[in-house]
């Protein structure tokens, strides 16, 4: 199915070079021409000395369609592509009102001129935006805490830009990008070690809850969103409950802003079930229309996978309007090459494909996800806090409850808070003295990869030294800022936007992430039941085979359904010649694992194994579709 001229999210670009005023905006208009499904409401260009900027506007609200980019207020001009949260607050900062009438480009500029830098800082909500200072010549850029909205860089001798997407800085001509072999290395091992580098030599990443400066004499970057100093402690067990309340429903009911119907997508799990009742919710009391949002779920008819009777159950309780689709019937993508700037994770294409084929048919442009909700309300590091406060028969007995919703044992749980008792010293010693084995390199490795996998990658960025309150404020904030998370939801909102459809995420909304992590770990502790803090929170909202469910779903089973499928199509990759793939993949072993795996009986296949051959067959497509380039570059 055809995703790729639909309409997107808002496109940006910025180029700052000495060129004849002539072929700078050329430039631009072909690099927002680039991301077509992201213009469906326009496109504007704006040129001054050295510097010219383009907006592709494709918005989902009024305020979105109606304001005009790029802005300028003297010496700045801005772009930004963004949904902001906060906008009573900015206005009474910046103009002592709490006033509706200003408009976001305002907003901004104000902001910039008031606090510069740290505006990033003062914004809640989704955004990757660009103020260019023709003053003094620099480029300011920030995305958001978790990059919802994408932003990326490509610099040269005499000229830099800025844009939304990877392909479009692929059109800057005459340089092409050769390929980072580093990040194909981590893309092969799934050990994302860089936040800022891509697929394409020289073109970065401005990574999430970061601003970078761009200024003739370089580029400063600095990380600005930290957690949070401050601690819940003073509020009661119930007060923190309510406090997450407010803000989970406050974070909802702003996602579900939008022109036409948004679609809250719905698996069964407590994360979407949340939503969905806090949507319910509203719509009951007046404060979002009912057809203003739909209820969206895949189903699994006669897999142990299949959630239809939690769904059944939410859908009754909510009243929302609902629209199944079969998740059997998806066709993974493990064949079909995907988009242009990279081949990260399009293997989990049919996951959503229904999602998007159902948004498309009611003409609604944004899908409300529940992706973020693991990271940011499992209770990871609670074993940790109980040893460390000596708290021995909470312990026990919290080990004792874990395995009612984990596959492991009471006593993994017991010694994994004990471990934190030992000095970060001796545990260094014991390393030392015992390192961890580090199992041999698969057969399927080529001599590249062996290479690569065994340097490692470095930014050269280093992270702020951060106090933490917790271990579990800790274990929460690595989750919801490792990359693997980020670059996954990345890929979501890119292969979206392709689809014409832009994704939400309350459980991503910095104030609720904020609200989380200054909570004492003693309102953490799961008794149990895992995410308790959302299912006591948010109790009325849930049915109650929902909100007092214990056992996991796993998707291993249509996992495999999909890839029985798809081995025709997987096959004719890996068999083909030439092979481009040579350096990091050996074709014979890649073969003969995907033989494996075909020939292993129903219900034995790993899941890590599957995702490695449909990793590989979609390298293969990708580097197929660049190698010209990509060897000219090089």
């Amino acid at each position: 199915m055809d995703f790729h001229h639909r309409t997107g999210m808002s496109a940006l670009a910025i180029l700052i070079a000495d060129l004849p005023n002539n072929q700078r905006p050329r430039f631009v208009q072909s690099m927002l021409e680039a991301a077509p499904h992201r213009s469906t409401d326009g496109v504007h260009l704006a040129s001054t000395t050295c510097c010219s900027l383009g907006y592709a506007q494709r918005g989902c609200t009024g305020r979105e369609q109606q304001t005009a980019w790029p802005a300028r207020d003297g010496n700045l001009w801005v772009l930004a592509d963004l949904r902001l949260d906060n906008r009573e607050e900015l206005c009474t900062n910046l103009f002592g009102t709490a006033t509706d009438d200003v408009s976001d480009d305002r907003l901004l500029l104000a902001g910039y001129r008031r606090w510069e830098t740290d505006l990033a800082n003062r914004l809640v909500g989704d955004f990757a935006l660009l103020i260019w200072d023709e003053t003094v010549g620099s480029v300011y850029a920030a995305r958001d805490p978790f990059g919802v909205r994408p932003l990326f860089c490509r610099q040269a001798d005499g000229w830099l830009a800025f844009a939304s997407e990877a392909e479009q800085l692929l059109v800057l001509e005459p340089v092409d990008a050769p390929m980072d072999e580093q990040t194909v290395a981590d893309y092969l091992t799934d050990e994302v070690r860089s936040l800022r580098r891509t697929f394409f030599r020289g073109i970065e990443r401005v990574e999430p809850g970061h601003w970078w400066l761009a200024r003739p004499d370089g580029i400063t970057r600095q990380r600005y969103w930290l957690p949070p100093r401050t601690s819940s402690r003073h509020l009661s067990a119930t007060e923190g409950r309510d406090e997450f309340r407010r803000r989970f429903f406050r974070s909802v009911g702003q996602r579900l802003e939008a022109q036409q119907p948004a679609l809250l997508h719905l698996s069964g799990g407590i994360d979407s079930s949340a939503i969905a009742g806090v949507a319910g919710q509203l719509a009951k009391h007046g404060r979002l229309r009912a057809e203003a949002c739909r209820l969206v779920s895949a189903v699994y008819p006669g897999l142990d996978c299949d959630e239809s009777a939690y769904i059944d159950a939410v859908r009754q309780r909510t009243g929302l309007p609902h629209e199944n689709w079969d998740g059997t019937e998806s066709v993974c993508a493990a064949g079909v090459a995907g988009p242009s700037s990279h081949p990260w994770g399009a293997g989990k294409f049919g996951s959503v494909a229904g999602d998007w084929r159902i948004a498309q048919r009611l003409g609604a442009r944004v899908i409300v996800s529940g992706f973020g909700g693991d990271e940011l309300l499992f209770e990871r590091g609670i074993f940790a806090d109980l040893a460390r406060a000596g708290r021995w028969l909470e312990l026990l007995r919290q080990g004792r409850l874990a395995p009612r919703y984990s596959t492991r044992s009471a006593r993994y749980f017991v010694l994994d808070g004990l471990r934190a008792l030992l000095p970060g010293r001796i545990r260094a010693c014991y390393r030392r003295w015992r390192p961890a084995t580090r199992p041999a390199a698969p057969s399927w490795w080529g001599a590249k990869l062996r290479e690569l996998a065994a340097q490692g990658s470095d930014d050269g960025l280093a992270e702020p030294a951060v106090a933490f309150g917790s271990r579990t404020q800790e274990a929460t904030w690595h989750w919801l800022t490792r990359p693997g998370f980020l670059l996954a939801l990345e890929w979501q909102v890119l292969e979206a936007g392709r689809a014409g459809i832009e994704m939400r995420y309350p459980y991503l909304d910095r104030r609720l992430v904020e609200c989380v992590l200054e909570l004492p770990y003693e309102q953490r502790l799961p008794d149990g039941r895992m995410k308790r803090l959302a299912r006591e929170a948010l109790r009325d909202c849930l049915p109650a085979c929902v909100a007092d469910r214990r056992a996991v779903t796993t998707f291993d089973a249509n996992i495999e359904l999909q890839f029985r499928r798809s081995v025709p199509a997987v096959a004719a990759v890996l068999e083909r010649s030439p092979w481009h793939s040579t350096a990091f993949v050996n074709q014979t072993e890649a073969v003969q694992l995907l033989r494996n795996l075909a020939a292993a009986p129903p219900g034995t296949l790993d899941w890590t194994e599957i995702a490695t051959v449909w990793n590989i067959a979609l390298l293969e497509l990708w580097l197929h579709r660049w190698q010209p380039r990509l060897c000219r570059a090089s």
